[in-house]
Order: structure tokens, then C-alpha cells, then sequence
């Protein structure tokens, strides 16, 4: 896994463990396009509010936009 993100956005080594560690548990890649293009998805539920809005803290620097509750 490379550290280049989306068209100029790098990731630090912190950032690449949090995605790594994501992927063992709560989230997951999902394909976005024919041309290889994914993106890392995470669900939690009400009681993880704190931890979601901490990873996002972390990743803001490279994600499109805010968490978004689904109901």
C-alpha cells in the first residue's frame, strides 16, 4: 500500500496504521469505478460517536466529507 491518496494527498505512517487496523475490523474498500478507484468505508454505531469523530480528526486532511448518520 503506497501513501499517495486520491490525485495529491499523501498519508502519514499513523494514518496508514488507523486504515490498516479499519480493515481488520470495521470497515472496509469498496470499488468505485472500471478503473480501480476504492474507497474506505466505516460504520459504527451511536455508542462509537467519540472514536468516529477521532478518526475523522485524523483522516480530515483526506476525506470529501463529514460523518453522516444513517438511519
Amino acid at each position: 500500500m503506497g501513501n499517495t491518496v486520491g490525485r495529491q494527498n499523501y498519508i502519514s505512517n499513523f494514518q496508514k496504521q488507523i486504515i490498516i487496523g479499519c480493515l481488520l475490523g470495521d470497515g472496509r474498500l469498496e470499488c468505485r469505478s472500471k478503473n480501480g478507484s476504492a474507497r474506505l468505508r466505516i460504520h459504527h454505531g451511536e455508542r462509537q460517536k467519540e472514536y468516529l469523530f477521532w478518526k475523522y480528526g485524523v483522516f480530515k486532511n483526506i476525506v470529501s466529507s463529514k460523518p453522516k448518520r444513517i438511519i
